[in-house]
């Protein structure tokens, strides 16, 4: 909590100790009165000054998902929980993840016991994983000669997703474009056929013969067998972090390129039905196992919101999720280097009978600051399997097309 002279009151003050000095120099009643007149407006501003922020409270608002290069509104409730009318206040908050790091909102003045919200359009500009702490209020008294500034902390956490564009439709191979989940549910059921899915809770419609009796006896309930109904196709998603440091003069664009990439990919697919994995290197190794779309997409966004770049190469990400890819998956790789330990790992995936989608960004593509980044062309591909290179040339939809 802090009271200060505006510039106002440094006037007033300044006057105050000029007509001082005229009165005790010239013994002047007049300078006397005028300077008594300037010190008794400043004591009285200064006494108001300190009730302009009573019974102000300031509450969150909830608000929608944060994704980088798209506005979101921010809004505040704002409550004057007293019986008397309250001067304008100003709301400044700063926001590290935001275009503006400081953002600023001016509320008129509240009526008693008015409550009023107060929306604040944002444009984040980096993803990750942030805590909105502090909010700072302040306010002036009538006469505007002392600014009273008070600090609320109203702590929150948030995460700042990649940005996403929309696919309308995205080539899966032979099954095609996936069918939409009309639920969260995953198309399987106990006793559909002989691959078997998992374990889960029983319900009265399941057959006896199903159930699992070690689960039953850990769980301390009914756990039965579960078996695909039909099989589901797994689309897994592997990201290279190795080279992506950012610096002021040359931020990682051909990182979060990577990244927008996969996370529409991953929210087309969220509206699909199918398995979803993902691999992530770079600063630490981030491995996510197949499950259904439903359960894992969420998890997913999160992880590569909060990825940083670091040693941990692509080749690891590929070795350490593998073994847990059913054959004929869709694979969609997105690497920042062209290793040729990298061609030979992915090599062998494309022998075992998987879907390589190998797209590659190289820092050099994307000097350029423009924001939009994606595309791509195709490689020459007397190397056997090669990536597509990828640019800020042309539209995602196309690159993954």
């Amino acid at each position: 909590m802090m009271v200060r002279p505006t510039s106002r009151g440094w006037c007033i003050a300044a006057n105050a100790v000029i007509w001082l000095c005229i009165s005790q120099v010239n013994h002047n009643l007049m300078a006397l009165f005028l300077a008594c007149a300037s010190l008794a407006v400043l004591i009285v501003s200064f006494i108001a000054s300190l009730f302009t922020l009573r019974g102000i409270e300031i509450i969150r608002r909830p608000f929608d998902q944060l994704h980088v290069g798209a506005l979101v509104n921010l809004p505040l409730e704002c409550r004057n929980r007293r019986r008397h009318r309250r001067q304008t206040i100003v709301i400044i908050e700063k926001l590290l993840f935001a275009q503006n790091r400081t953002v600023s909102s001016v509320v008129a003045s509240l009526e008693p016991n008015e409550s009023r919200v107060v929306n604040r359009p944002v444009m984040p500009s980096a993803r990750g994983a942030f805590t909105l702490r502090k909010i700072v209020i302040r306010s002036a008294d009538p006469a505007g000669v002392f600014c009273r500034e008070k600090k609320l902390l109203l702590p929150e956490a948030v995460v700042v997703y990649p940005s996403v564009e929309p696919l309308e439709t995205l080539d899966l191979g032979e099954g095609g474009s996936l069918a939409t989940s009309l639920t969260s549910n995953p198309t399987n059921a106990a006793g559909y056929s002989q691959d078997f899915y998992g374990v889960r809770e029983y319900h009265p419609s399941d057959g006896m013969r199903f159930i699992h009796w070690k689960s039953t006896a850990r769980h301390n309930k009914l756990m039965v067998r579960e078996f695909e109904r039909r099989s589901q196709l797994t689309v897994a998603i592997l990201i290279d972090g190795v080279g992506g440091t950012a610096t002021p003069d040359a931020p990682a664009l051909h990182l979060e390129a990577t990244l927008i990439a996969a996370a529409s990919i991953c929210n087309y697919l969220s509206r699909k039905t199918c398995n979803l994995a993902l691999g992530i290197g770079g600063k630490q190794l981030m491995l996510l196992p197949p499950s259904p779309v439903a359960e894992n997409w969420r998890e997913a966004m999160l992880m590569m919101a909060t990825m940083e770049s670091g040693p941990i190469p692509l080749t690891d990400v590929i070795e350490g999720i593998v073994a847990q890819l059913p054959a004929r998956s869709i694979i969609y790789c997105f690497s920042l280097n062209e290793m040729e330990s990298l061609h030979n790992e992915l090599a062998m995936l494309a022998g075992r009978g998987m879907d390589i989608r190998w797209y590659h960004a190289s820092k050099a593509a994307f000097k350029s600051k423009l924001h939009h980044p994606l595309n791509t062309e195709s490689l020459d591909r007397s190397r056997g399997l090669s990536p597509h290179r990828m640019s800020p040339a042309l539209s995602m939809a196309q690159m993954l097309q």
